[in-house]
């Protein structure tokens, strides 16, 4: 479970509120809103289960980083106190190991930061390609979200739902 499936889970929510959205009249027409948005609620409840383990997950992976940076200069800095308590090393020597110590940390934050860049510029590349094959499969001379033909009307030219869409401009 990751961020895959938090933006498969999103991006189902979002296509499935385009085609409700686009296709107004059919869903009115056949009585699928309530299952609509009872597929929605799923979708979103989904998204947000998987949202709250992948923040859980990296909340634990910041804290061993942090941990892993802290704990030698709290290390070198209590050993650095007891050599200094038992007179067996200077103070300056032992401050200078614990800024020793806390330089090291910069590598680690630096791995933690390019590794977070990579991984916002692998969900980036992977939507601009998810949306590079999605603009290659509507390529079929479907009608725009915008076109008023999109209306069900009996044998006469009545419209059946008039709430769906405003009539089309007399020609």
């Amino acid at each position: 479970m990751g961020r895959g499936e938090a933006l498969a889970a999103l991006s189902g929510a979002a296509s499935l509120i385009d085609e409700t959205i686009g296709q107004f009249d059919t869903v009115e027409a056949l009585g699928m809103g309530r299952t609509r948005f009872e597929r929605l609620d799923t979708l979103i409840r989904e998204h947000w289960r998987i949202e709250r383990y992948v923040a859980w997950t990296r909340w634990l992976l910041l804290l061993a980083l942090h941990l892993a940076a802290a704990v030698p200069v709290l290390a070198a800095a209590g050993w650095g106190a007891f050599l200094v308590g038992e007179g067996w090393a200077t103070p300056g020597t032992a401050v200078t190991i614990v800024l020793y110590a806390y330089e090291l940390r910069d590598p680690v934050r630096r791995l933690a930061q390019w590794t977070e860049e990579f991984q916002v510029a692998t969900v980036s590349f992977a939507r601009i390609f998810g949306v590079e094959e999605a603009a290659g499969s509507r390529e079929g001379g479907g009608l725009g979200a915008g076109d008023c033909r999109r209306r069900f009307a009996d044998g006469g030219g009545r419209r059946l739902i008039a709430s769906a869409w405003p009539a089309p401009p007399a020609s």
